[in-house]
C-alpha cells in the first residue's frame, strides 16, 4: 500500500499532526493508498512557500518544450479517454452507492 506525503514546496512531507486518512478503492472496498490529513498547519506551509514552477527542472524548462509536454499530456488523455471514463464512472457510481438513500445528488 503506497503512503502519500503532501507536495509543499517541492516536496513531499508529512502531515504536520502525522495523521493519515486510508483511501478505498471503490470498486473493490479494499484500501489501496493512505492520504495525509490536511491541517491548517500544512495549509499555511503551502501558502508560505515559493512557486514551486519557478525552481527546478519546470523552471528551467523552455516555454515551448512545456507546451509539447502539455501538449503530449492531451493526447495521453485523448488516447486513454474511454479508459478514464470507466474508472470514472466506476468511482462515482461506487460513491453514490456509498452515500445511501436520500443524499444530495452531488455526484
Amino acid at each position: 500500500m503506497q503512503t502519500y506525503g503532501h507536495y509543499i514546496d517541492c516536496a513531499y512531507v508529512e502531515p504536520a499532526s502525522g495523521e493519515y486518512i486510508e483511501s478505498h478503492t471503490p470498486y473493490t472496498g479494499e484500501v489501496w493508498a493512505r492520504i495525509p490529513r490536511a491541517s491548517a498547519e500544512d495549509a499555511d506551509r503551502a501558502v508560505a512557500a515559493p512557486p514551486g514552477h519557478a525552481r527546478g527542472a519546470v523552471g528551467r524548462t523552455h516555454p515551448s518544450a512545456r507546451g509539447r509536454l502539455m501538449q503530449r499530456l492531451a493526447d495521453l488523455i485523448a488516447a486513454n479517454a474511454e479508459r478514464l471514463d470507466e474508472v470514472e464512472v466506476r468511482q462515482r457510481q461506487a460513491a453514490s452507492r456509498d452515500a445511501g438513500p436520500g443524499a444530495p445528488g452531488c455526484f
